[in-house]
């Protein structure tokens, strides 16, 4: 797995992460979102628990984190000294216990296409071509393009859908 991972340029150092519980992590990553930070966050803690080896379940460490992607440390704190976003995460779960996740990785594409488990680029390729092919099949596009491409709407080399 850490060839893997080098192989595409991660660090991981498994012989030193810390084996933790992640659901304060997971609360924060609530406040990330709603502040717009949570690409930057999940970035930050990722990499702090595979390659950095730090305690993501510690608040103090947490809330070092979220300040260093440019949030309030002391508001990270205060989510973290309550029950905040629980029920956010109450609610994910019952979601996804109604569409059978049972494990991750799981992504659930367009609502219609499920990918379960650790899964080859191929097969997500596979169903984002579906999907476009599905939702663009039927709409007008100019007359000199055969088909939409990412470039219509990914004008800096990054895409969100």
């Amino acid at each position: 797995m850490k060839q893997k991972a080098k192989e595409v340029g991660l660090d991981y150092q498994f012989d030193t992460m810390i084996p933790t519980n992640s659901y304060d992590a997971l609360r924060l990553s609530y406040y990330a979102k709603e502040k717009g930070k949570i690409q930057e966050f999940m970035e930050r803690i990722m990499k702090a628990h595979f390659t950095d080896s730090l305690d993501i379940g510690d608040h103090a460490t947490l809330a070092q984190l979220t300040s260093e992607i440019g949030l309030d440390g002391n508001e990270a704190l205060d989510v973290l000294a309550n029950d905040k976003y629980s029920e956010n995460i109450a609610a994910d779960r019952a979601e996804g216990s109604k569409i059978g996740i049972q494990g991750v990785p799981f992504y659930v594409v367009n609502d219609k296409y499920v990918i379960s488990g650790a899964q080859p680029s191929q097969v997500f390729l596979e169903t984002l071509q579906r999907v476009w092919k599905e939702e663009y099949a039927n709409a007008k596009v100019e007359e000199h393009k055969l088909e939409p491409s990412l470039d219509d709407y990914c004008s800096d080399g990054t895409c969100e859908f």
